[in-house]
């Protein structure tokens, strides 16, 4: 019980962003199109992997579908929200319409905040002592922190039925076979408790209705 209670608390304490995108596997379903590079990363259904960029940038990524299987997929970004960075998602057909391969673009926009430009003192020795010993903090202009290299996770994966993840299969079952349990272990008490008050409920009925007949 411990464990099944941790688990269910457990995504409460994951702090994270997430960007989605789902598409058909079909060749031109595609609004945009575009020719692919050799160096491309290649993505396969059902993998989850790790990648970093240093924004701004962008990547580029084959998504190599099988040739008969499922008609819609995801494609799932996740990232620390405390990376002050927007990512996007955009989904091309090749420009050689070959079989069911798709091309994903992951464009990473630095979303950091301008530090505000630093007013120098009237006076001059306290200016000077700025300088020396906050010389990160004093500038007159103002100025973007450094970016640093995000690190984000993609999950591909096949949309069952065309609406739920494969992932979360195994999830909605277990919730479907919890929900029948204890519908089974409650339910017979609930109709009980019903049918108690509604005996009584009778049993009032009927001595009212006499009781009116014998006036």
């Amino acid at each position: 019980m411990r464990c099944l209670l941790g688990a269910l608390l457990l995504p409460a304490l994951v702090v994270a962003n997430t960007e989605i995108v789902n598409f058909a596997a079909v060749a031109g379903s595609s609004a945009k199109q575009h020719a692919r590079k050799p160096d491309w990363p290649v993505l396969h259904p059902r993998t989850t992997t790790n990648w970093s960029i240093t924004p701004p940038a962008e990547s580029w990524f084959v998504l190599d579908l099988p040739e008969h299987g499922p008609k819609q997929y995801t494609l799932r970004l996740s990232y620390a929200a405390s990376s002050p960075t927007d990512f996007a998602i955009t989904i091309f057909d090749p420009s050689d319409a070959s079989g069911r391969r798709k091309y994903a673009r992951i464009s990473g926009a630095d979303a950091g905040v301008f530090t505000p430009a630093f007013k120098p003192h009237s006076s001059r020795w306290i200016a000077l002592f700025y300088r020396v010993y906050f010389p990160g903090f004093y500038a007159t202009t103002p100025r973007r922190p450094d970016t640093a290299e995000v690190r984000f996770v993609l999950t591909l994966e096949p949309l069952l039925l065309g609406v739920l993840p494969a992932s979360l299969a195994p999830l909605v079952v277990f919730i479907f076979i919890l929900l029948v349990v204890v519908a089974r272990a409650v339910l017979p008490r609930v109709l009980e408790g019903l049918e108690g008050v509604a005996e009584e409920a009778r049993r009032e009925m009927g001595e009212e209705m006499e009781r009116l007949k014998t006036e």
